[in-house]
């Protein structure tokens, strides 16, 4: 581990890791087409390429909140 980083920059550039994340965000932009919600767009598709730390968690808020809004 470097200091001030995670890890070594080569870690980042290995291509299963490139694959799995341009898969990912394929995904989160098919889906903004095929679902055609007001708040979803090709924006928020690379915003949101973790489903579980961005997207899941403001499910979950607003499952609790106001689920109507979902």
């Amino acid at each position: 581990m470097v200091a001030g980083v995670l890890y070594f920059p080569e870690e980042y550039a290995r291509p299963w890791k490139l694959f799995t994340l341009a898969l990912g965000i394929g995904l989160l932009i098919l889906g903004s087409f095929y679902y055609e919600a007001p708040d979803w767009d090709i924006p928020i598709s690379l915003i949101m390429a973790t489903w579980f730390t961005v997207d899941g968690s403001y499910w979950l808020y607003w499952h609790f909140k106001n689920p109507v809004a979902l």
